[in-house]
């Protein structure tokens, strides 16, 4: 009654369409967030000083994990999008 289900497949290699590297860059950058809302945490205590590393490893992990995911994320280039939209709306027209 129902259809086939169908074969599982590895979902994070790239020949199958799914690249690791926009998430690997987001993992980056919330891990990095999380070190800066540690930090902010640790400046409520008089000991801040202790609590520096945080700060020196979150803000590169922000910055690193931001700058992967905005140069491996998949979207299209602006004159391809431009395009399509045109496309879409030749088609409405002539409806």
């Amino acid at each position: 009654m129902g259809g086939e289900a169908r074969p599982l497949r590895p979902r994070t290699t790239p020949e199958f369409g799914m690249d690791y590297r926009p998430r690997l860059g987001l993992f980056f950058f919330f891990l990095g967030f999380v070190f800066l809302l540690l930090f902010a945490a640790a400046t409520t205590t008089p000991e801040v000083a202790n609590y520096y590393w945080l700060l020196w490893f979150g803000l590169p992990l922000v910055a690193f994990g931001w700058f992967i995911w905005r140069r491996t994320r998949k979207r299209p280039q602006r004159a391809e999008r431009f395009r399509m939209l045109r496309r879409l709306l030749s088609r409405d027209k002539e409806k």
